[in-house]
């Protein structure tokens, strides 16, 4: 799924949109998106927040989404459901991981949230990005929207989660395991092993092992 990411340097020094949480009080409650009376099948939100504190069945901040006729859809947006803390990202039930850097150490990321439109036929007029003001702080990077409902894929952008299936240089080897009796593998070896300073080994009786 591609998204537009905003260049500060062209945008006043602005790039994404933050609200108001617990700990960034004097942010807007929420913002317009003007949607340009468009139809939609499905929308992607690129987003994220910060200080997660709360359970995933407390709704944080919502869209709302504001049809031609004046209807509304809302989509509510929890921690690790819809939403992932920026620090530490990963999937949720509802979301994909689809930005991810380790920096020193730490790692961060952003969530892709796909939303069917249960109404596609007809024109919106805008998102109303809004918080609940509780603690987290949420975060809107992009949206886009697509004439079609587009499946996202599985692969993470987090190396240990990625998968490969491909194999290409694999070499076919005899069904059954060689004789392992004798060599490191042989486990038995252990209960005769000495403990010392130096080595670690098993006593082994009735009463324990």
């Amino acid at each position: 799924i591609p998204f537009q990411i905003l260049d500060p340097a062209k945008n006043t020094g602005r790039s994404f949109l933050v609200l108001k949480g617990k700990s960034l009080s004097q942010y807007p409650q929420g913002m317009l998106l003007p949607f340009g009376n468009q139809t939609a099948s499905e929308l992607y939100f690129l987003q994220g927040c910060r200080w997660a504190s709360t359970g995933p069945e407390n709704k944080v901040a919502e869209y709302d989404v504001v049809y031609a006729d004046s209807q509304i859809e809302m989509v509510p947006l929890r921690v690790e459901r819809e939403l992932v803390n920026f620090w530490g990202a990963d999937d949720t039930p509802n979301s994909f991981l689809a930005w991810w850097h380790k920096n020193k150490g730490a790692e961060t990321g952003l969530n892709l949230l796909a939303w069917p439109n249960p109404r596609p036929n007809v024109p919106i007029q805008y998102i109303l990005f809004k918080s609940e003001g509780k603690a987290p702080v949420p975060m809107l990077f992009a949206v886009t929207a697509s004439d079609t409902q587009i499946p996202v894929t599985a692969l993470s952008p987090k190396p240990e989660k990625t998968s490969k299936n491909d194999t290409k240089g694999w070499f076919p080897v005899q069904a059954g395991l060689p004789d392992f009796r004798g060599t490191p593998l042989d486990l038995s070896a252990l209960n005769q092993a000495l403990v010392s300073e130096k080595y670690w080994g098993m006593e082994q009786s009735q009463e324990v092992t």
